[in-house]
């Protein structure tokens, strides 16, 4: 926070007495004329005029914080831009309001429930003054989820702060008992101790506020970052799973063709060796059939011969017959 101040400082604790100021005197002034005067209802005026501020004196001081870190020079009147009526102050009113109630019963409660509460929404202000929602639980409810995982962070520098608001609303109640004190004796003299005393308190209020705003701001920004850079981290692992499926994907594919390939080329070798085993036994038939055809051919040609063979002997032994008769 401190390095963010730097050079902006004067410029930064003059916007925040603009904005402790108003909210310091509409809630003490009426709280003093309701002791010396003992009129009660007053006071309640003074806790509603609190209520009623607060909220947009807070986005008027986050935007004259944002403009001046940026080195716009803005006017302290910038703190005051959200006193107006138009929706938009009325939804930080409400806001305002709902995180007071969950700080009331958180310090009740104490710590824990205030804890998670506080967690939750506490940055609700400046999430709504970033993105302008239309409705308060959008931005309730994304302040809420971007504060996961930052929750503990930001409770741990909160109540260090808490702790240092504490400390200082207790002096500021230890003056306020001083002056009731000396009234009792002299009105001059505590009117003189009240006043001095609302100079001190609010000089130290604007001091921590400072330093407790610009740690808001930075946790804001960085809270942002990280969820970004999440963001982004989760987008490119959705990426590499996608790029890895689509790889797998094309891997069983391409399998799946070089199976069909390999299927086809089985297919279309077993179809060869069906046709050779064909010829084969189509050359081995007509060899046989060959082989048939030529001892037929040789059985007729052998009959033939005998035949021959027997007329021949027919022949001589007619002769000699003839040959015999004539002698």
């Amino acid at each position: 926070g401190a390095i963010r101040l730097k050079g902006n400082f004067s410029a930064l604790f003059m916007g925040a007495l603009a904005m402790v100021t108003p909210l310091t005197l509409v809630f003490l002034i009426p709280y003093l004329i309701a002791r010396f005067t003992d009129t009660l209802w007053v006071m309640s005026i003074g806790i509603a005029l609190f209520a009623i501020l607060v909220g947009p004196l807070q986005i008027g001081y986050i935007r004259y914080f944002n403009e001046t870190i940026d080195g716009n020079q803005p006017r302290l009147s910038r703190v005051y831009s959200c006193l107006n009526f138009s929706i938009f102050t009325l939804r930080t009113i409400y806001i305002a309001l709902i995180l007071m109630v969950i700080y009331i019963v958180g310090g009740i409660l104490w710590m824990i429930p205030g804890c998670f509460a506080v967690s939750f929404y506490s940055m609700t202000l400046f999430f709504l003054e970033k993105y302008k929602y239309p409705r308060l639980s959008e931005a309730m409810n994304d302040c809420s989820r971007q504060m996961i995982g930052n929750r503990l962070a930001m409770f741990s520098y909160k109540l260090i702060f808490y702790l240092v608001y504490l400390l200082l609303f207790g002096m500021g109640a230890l003056c306020l008992g001083l002056v009731f004190i000396l009234a009792e004796d002299s009105l001059l003299v505590s009117y003189v101790v009240a006043l001095c005393s609302t100079i001190v308190f609010i000089f130290m209020y604007t001091m921590v506020t400072v330093y407790y705003h610009s740690c808001n701001q930075i946790f804001f920004e960085d809270t942002l970052m990280y969820n970004e850079r999440k963001r982004a981290r989760l987008q490119r692992e959705k990426e590499l799973r996608k790029q890895k499926a689509d790889a797998e994907k094309q891997n069983e594919t391409d399998k799946n063709s070089d199976t069909k390939a390999d299927a086809e080329v089985d297919k279309k070798e077993s179809k060869e060796k069906v046709e050779i085993a064909k010829k084969e036994v189509k050359s081995k038939t007509k060899k046989s059939l060959d082989a048939k055809k030529e001892k037929s051919d040789k059985k007729p040609t052998k009959k033939a011969e005998n035949k021959s063979k027997k007329d021949a002997k027919s022949e001589i032994k007619d002769t000699k017959s003839e040959d015999s008769k004539q002698n």
